[in-house]
């Protein structure tokens, strides 16, 4: 039996995405978070109907070195963890700041720019596909062109929690650290999507969108100490 065919921790190949369902009509990208098996080049995105892929492959990474979790590493050592990301079927070129964050806690790295975060980095390339897809299209009265299909999935508010320093200081007044870190990245993810919507409106693409959000996580409850949130009564 071909393994790859029947799934291995993923959606297996011979299933459908959304993306291979509206290949003839859509031009199909992706950013952010995938996690839904990479176990051969048949799983990866660039095989399941997107154009463009970049992002990351497992289930969480750090947000200032885009190392990947224990479970996906080469090495248990933090110091050693492979970076999960990748841009089309390749890895991505180092990005600027994630040096010298592996292993640190939030408020170390949170000195870096937050331009370096990786969920602002992901914003950055959702919004260079809008722009490109609006001057192609839109721009030229392009009635033939494919319909835009993006999907972000993002990778706040997600653990680890990480957050930069400049969104955490809003935040100064809520005690508990674990929380105070979540409210901040639940702020970035905020700013994240209306980033997104003013890019639409800016392109002159908003009238033309389809705009889906909705999250696959509760809280997390979970995570190391007191909990950073909770999902009571739920």
């Amino acid at each position: 039996v071909n393994q790859s065919t029947m799934g291995v921790y993923g959606v297996p190949v011979g299933m459908n995405t959304i993306a291979t369902t509206l290949a003839s009509t859509h031009e199909a990208h992706m950013v952010g978070k995938y996690d839904v098996g990479f176990a051969d080049g048949l799983q990866m995105p660039m095989s399941r109907g997107f154009a463009s892929f970049f992002g990351y492959l497992g289930g969480q990474v750090d947000y200032w070195s885009a190392t990947a979790a224990n479970i996906f590493s080469c090495s248990p050592s933090a110091g050693n963890r492979i970076v999960d990301l990748w841009n089309g079927s390749k890895p991505a070129s180092a990005l600027p700041g994630f040096a010298g964050c592996v292993g640190k806690d939030s408020v170390t790295c949170g000195e870096a720019n937050a331009s370096s975060y990786l969920e602002s980095i992901f914003v950055q390339r959702v919004e260079s596909i809008i722009a490109t897809y609006a001057k192609a299209s839109v721009a030229t009265h392009n009635n033939d062109a494919k319909a835009l299909f993006l999907y972000y999935g993002q990778h706040v508010a997600h653990a680890p929690l990480q957050s930069p320093k400049t969104v955490l200081g809003r935040f100064s007044g809520i005690e508990n650290a674990n929380r105070r870190i979540y409210a901040a990245q639940v702020a970035v993810c905020d700013s994240a999507v209306g980033s997104v919507v003013d890019a639409l409106h800016q392109t002159k693409l908003w009238g033309r969108a389809i705009f889906i959000f909705f999250s696959d996580n509760g809280g997390p409850s979970y995570a190391g100490g007191p909990p950073s949130a909770s999902n009571f009564p739920l």
